[in-house]
């Protein structure tokens, strides 16, 4: 077998000149309208996916059955550490916590059974307080969908603070996105 070595050469052996990267530097990080042409198709496709997962499962809306033992176990009483108070900011207001709503849709509907689909976000700038400390409301419209089938959606809203060092942005998006589950 022979071997061409003019093939072999590196490219700038051949005469051309080629601009040295940082070997550390991603290639994607190079080429912003690459990046913004993926994030575009990105969110193409789940827009596109979100619509199709809302036209197939309205058209099996009402159309849920459950077990009777099924119905029962989902309006069966939380025990008394699935509450947490805080809802909305207000000490004396109290909620269930996501992850009770989460373990109870599993253990009685089954894993893969239901769904929580972000449909829209949107965020709204505020000025709180006597103090004017700036925030950010993220809303939230989220549908519901258990066995194919539509069952319901909802807005939430969460105020996030960017100077509170205790939250974040995504804080406040998993929180309001939670929310829905008990709306």
């Amino acid at each position: 077998m022979t071997t061409n070595n003019n093939a072999l050469e590196k490219p700038a052996e051949q005469g051309m000149i080629q601009k040295a990267e940082p070997a550390n530097t991603p290639a994607i990080q190079r080429q912003p309208a690459v990046v913004e042409s993926l994030r575009v198709r990105q969110a193409e496709a789940r827009n596109d996916a979100v619509a199709r997962l809302l036209e197939a499962s309205m058209a099996n809306a009402g159309g849920l059955e459950l077990e009777k033992a099924e119905t029962k176990a989902l309006i069966e009483d939380f025990p008394d550490d699935a509450f947490q108070q805080g809802a909305g900011g207000k000490e004396n207001l109290i909620y269930i916590e996501h992850a009770s709503l989460r373990e109870r849709f599993n253990n009685v509907l089954g894993m893969g059974q239901w769904v929580l689909v972000v449909r829209d976000t949107w965020n709204e700038n505020f000025v709180s307080g006597k103090e004017r400390t700036p925030g950010i409301r993220v809303y939230c419209r989220a549908m519901l969908i258990v066995r194919k089938a539509y069952v319901g959606e909802a807005v939430g809203e969460m105020e996030y603070y960017p100077s509170n060092a205790a939250q974040n942005y995504g804080y406040a998006v998993h929180r309001y996105s939670c929310r829905e589950c008990r709306n």
